[in-house]
Order: C-alpha cells, then sequence, then structure tokens
C-alpha cells in the first residue's frame, strides 16, 4: 500500500473494513527500539487502536499503536494447544520454574502458565505499556500461576527449569545470562532472527 496515495489507501482500508467486518484498519511499518515498539503506524480507517486477538484459547488484548504484535508466530504462540511439533518443543518434564524473557503482552507466558499449572511462569520484559496489557490479560485469561516484571531480564537473577528468550532478534546477546540462570539439566528456547 505505499505506493498509493491516501486517498487510495482510505479505499482500500474501507473495502478491508466492510469485507473483515473491522472497525479499524492500520497500516503498520517495522517494529523499532529496545522497547519494540511500531514506528510509524498509519491509521487508515476508524479510530480505535485497542484490539483483542484470540488464538488457541488465549485472549490478547493490546494496543497496536503502541505494542508489537507479530502474526507470524501464530504456530509458536500455540504452545502446547497447537499442532504436534510446536507442542512436542514445548514439552517439559515438570517445570517447576519457567521465565519467559521479552514476554511483551504474554504471547507465550499465558499459554505456558496454562499448560503447567503447577509451574511458577515469572514473565519479564523492559516495556511498562506491554506490562500494563500482560497484566490484564493474565488476568482476563485465569492465569494464577505468573509472576509479572516490569525489568531488564538480564537484572533477574532466579534460577529455572526453562527460559524462553522470545522470538526477536539480538537474542544471543542474552544467552550468556538466560544460561547463568538455568538450573542443572534446565532448558533455554532461543531463536536468532538474521537480517
Amino acid at each position: 500500500m505505499s505506493e498509493l496515495n491516501s486517498k487510495q489507501k482510505s479505499k482500500v482500508a474501507e473495502i478491508y473494513a466492510e469485507v473483515l467486518n473491522a472497525k479499524t484498519i492500520i497500516q503498520k511499518n517495522k517494529i523499532a527500539g529496545e522497547l519494540r515498539k511500531p514506528k510509524d503506524i498509519e491509521l487508515l480507517y476508524g479510530n480505535e487502536t485497542i484490539t483483542e486477538i484470540s488464538e488457541y484459547g488465549v485472549k490478547y488484548k493490546l494496543d497496536l499503536a503502541e505494542i508489537m504484535w507479530s502474526p507470524g508466530n501464530t504456530g509458536w504462540r500455540s504452545a502446547l494447544s497447537g499442532p504436534n511439533k510446536v507442542s512436542e518443543f514445548y514439552t517439559f518434564d515438570k517445570p517447576e520454574v519457567i521465565i519467559d524473557y521479552f514476554a511483551g503482552i504474554g504471547y507465550f507466558s499465558i499459554q505456558m502458565a496454562k499448560g503447567y499449572p503447577n509451574a511458577k511462569v515469572i514473565a519479564v520484559d523492559k516495556n511498562p505499556k506491554s506490562v500494563e496489557y500482560l497484566s490484564l490479560n493474565a488476568q482476563n485469561n485465569n492465569v494464577a500461576n505468573m509472576e509479572i516484571i516490569n525489568e531488564d531480564c538480564r537484572n533477574i537473577e532466579t534460577k529455572a527449569d526453562v527460559i524462553h528468550l522470545g522470538y526477536i532478534g539480538n537474542t544471543i546477546n542474552f544467552l550468556d545470562h538466560a544460561h547463568k540462570c538455568l538450573n542443572e539439566n534446565g532448558i533455554a528456547i532461543f531463536h536468532e532472527a538474521y537480517r
């Protein structure tokens, strides 16, 4: 849509809104900065940027103008509720403590808390706005076994059986810290995105 003028974009957005029964259409560009915030969003139709997305039995509420949402991670966000290969990947032997670095609005930590109700899930994110929605999403999804921390994950020294390092770029910079925080035979879920 970047090559269209504003009138053309509005017309296309209006059609999308009608077909999808959407109240708002946003054109978002890249996610930028340490807090992974949307950069230069363009409101094409409607005026409400707060939305609710349902996936695999979890409802996520967020403000798309202020917080990242990655539709491409949908299969991975499913954790134990998803396709066999994904649920096998997220199957752990009775973890007592799971830490989710870069937890955002609870993309992975809510599924893990639901999938491992006897584990303590610690969700860590540096972005205060993300943490605000994470708290709301944990409450809305009846998750009681989660501790939410608004902090740089490198300042968290808690030992864990599983540490999830998100699906964003530059997580390699946090791998040493995660390794120091793993219990013996602990598991780090690590993904590095290259550009």
